[in-house]
């Protein structure tokens, strides 16, 4: 097989040397894009330098962390992961103690809320605000007394990255010596501090590099904002490049998406309609009885191979559990494990060590970048070869091990609540969270959590009115006068739904549906079926 091109579109953007933002389309190869890009730049650099690459979830920082090293590429010194791993592991716990002094106890991750409800109170303007350098200065003292007894909010990371910056000579240092390069994908959910992060590394001389597309803000309910990367895009120290061209999605799905944004849009050729509607009587187990009924035609008409390219994606976790309680067909609905929202110190360390075991394609490089705090040569050996362990050992000695592993990574964290949440659960329990979908697994999952994912058939449900867009009655209790609660993210979470699909994407709604009472109500189709003519680009669904 030839290898992969460059696209007239992608190879400036590819080539460039400086600071630069990239407005990227669903399908459109960002990953691919960075990765061509990482290759690029790190061959040149000593051993101890690299870039900082930022994704939004671990998943995709695997994905991307993959493809850059392939071709035997040397990552170097380089940094993939989360902006809030970035900012723990590389800023805040080894350079606030330069600021406010070192810790009594080993750091424990937690957030505000987790407080006992009395030492909330000094915390209270968070709840309606941003934390910005400004009520930072406002809360240094409470926020400093429990930096010192070990104690790290992960509502504060971005913030107090950037603060110890500002006040470290010795970070700056290190960051300017340790990465040329700070790299920011999925810009558009990007809140103040990160934003602010991204261009105080900037300003200290890294190349900063952001990628994202405005249409696909979908976090606006935890304070991201599009306005953040369009700010970049008008900055005249960025140059933009456009990278439109969808490789994803049939084209017939392009324009649907295309249209719902802009009734104007130029639309692409194609002599096939590959947008289904699909109204069923009665409520969402009809729609899963449906599904179970057509999914066999649908894969064969279409030559889709397994399952697990089949994505129902849902509004809400409630509609995706009525799904999973009456869908026949074998499925796997993406549910969080309560250790997947731990925020301790040994909480992340278990996660990645279930992955490993779980999933081939995890690799003990991943746990010890994660994780590797500067350990010692011979406990870094001795780490090693228990991760190893992990893959093969009998379900009845895994839990000792990794709470082995885990200590050696950090010996003196809190770990009561991970062991605990570890050991009340069953290895049945921790395989359907941790492991990779299986071929003959259809997936069930919110329209938030397939971000970045894609599949060849897509069921988008919860078209209803009410729900997409989701609305509610206006001043007393009127309900011929509601109040959209955030058209505009809507939108973006509709859009991001459509341009998971690769081959088919089939539109989903129902006579009846349930509100989040668990009451049953009158399913209307929902709005965005009616704008701009989109009639004229779907199709009824022939089955």
């Amino acid at each position: 097989m030839s290898e992969l091109q460059p696209t007239r579109e992608q190879q400036p953007a590819i080539d460039y040397d400086g600071s630069m933002v990239a407005i990227a389309k669903p399908g459109s190869g960002k990953t691919f894009v960075l990765s061509r890009k990482i290759q690029r730049i790190l061959p040149s650099f000593p051993s101890y330098k690299g870039v900082i690459a930022i994704s939004f979830t671990n998943k995709a920082s695997d994905e991307l962390r993959h493809r850059a090293a392939s071709k035997g590429i040397d990552l170097k010194a380089s940094f993939f992961g989360t902006i809030d791993r970035f900012c723990i592991g590389e800023i805040v716990i080894p350079f606030l103690t330069h600021v406010w002094g070192k810790p009594t106890a080993e750091i424990e991750i937690t957030r505000i809320r987790d407080l006992p409800e009395e030492d909330r109170t000094p915390f209270e303007i968070l709840d309606n605000a941003e934390l910005t350098l400004e009520i930072l200065a406002d809360l240094t003292g409470d926020l400093k007394e429990h930096f010192l007894q070990g104690r790290l909010f992960l509502d504060t990371v971005g913030t107090l990255a950037l603060f110890t910056i500002i006040n470290s000579p010795a970070c700056q240092r290190y960051l300017k010596t340790r990465y040329s390069h700070v790299i920011i994908d999925e810009y558009q959910d990007s809140g103040l501090a990160q934003h602010e992060l991204f261009m105080k590394l900037h300003g200290l001389g890294l190349v900063a590099i952001a990628v994202g597309d405005a249409d696909q803000s979908i976090y606006g309910f935890s304070n991201k904002d599009s306005k953040y990367l369009l700010s970049l895009a008008g900055n005249a120290n960025f140059k933009a490049f456009p990278i439109t061209l969808n490789h994803r999605c049939h084209p017939s799905i392009v324009n649907y998406s295309l249209r719902f944004l802009n009734a104007n849009a130029v639309l692409l050729n194609t002599d096939q309609i590959r947008v289904y509607y699909k109204s069923c009587v009665g409520n969402v187990g009809a729609i899963a009885q449906w599904i179970d009924a057509v999914l066999p035609q649908f894969m064969d008409e279409f030559q889709i191979e397994h399952p697990k390219d089949v994505g129902i994606l849902v509004r809400g976790n409630m509609t995706g559990v009525l799904v999973n309680n009456a869908l026949a067909v074998k499925h796997r609905i993406a549910q969080p494990h309560p250790l997947e929202e731990n925020t301790s110190l040994w909480g992340p360390i278990f996660c990645d060590l279930l992955r490993y075991r779980l999933n081939p394609q995890n690799t003990v490089q991943e746990i010890l970048d994660h994780h590797n705090f500067r350990l010692a040569t011979t406990e870094l050996a001795e780490v090693r070869k228990q991760i190893k362990e992990v893959r093969d050992c009998l379900n009845d000695k895994l839990f000792d091990l990794m709470e082995s592993i885990a200590t050696i990574f950090r010996p003196n964290a809190n770990k009561q609540g991970p062991v605990a949440q570890l050991r009340a659960s069953s290895i049945e329990d921790l395989t359907r969270s941790f492991a990779p979908p299986k071929n003959d697994e259809v997936q069930i999952m919110t329209i938030h959590k397939s971000k970045g994912l894609e599949f060849d058939l897509v069921f988008h449900l919860d078209l209803h009115e009410w729900v997409l867009p989701s609305k509610q009655p206006g001043e007393n209790n009127d309900f011929d006068h509601p109040i959209y609660k955030d058209i505009a993210q809507d939108r973006n979470l509709h859009y991001v739904g459509i341009t998971r699909a690769r081959k088919l994407c089939v539109l989903c709604t129902s006579t009846r549906r349930t509100n989040p009472k668990n009451q049953d109500k009158v399913g209307k189709p929902s709005e965005f079926f009616a704008e701009n003519h989109l009639e004229q680009l779907r199709i009824v669904s022939p089955i």
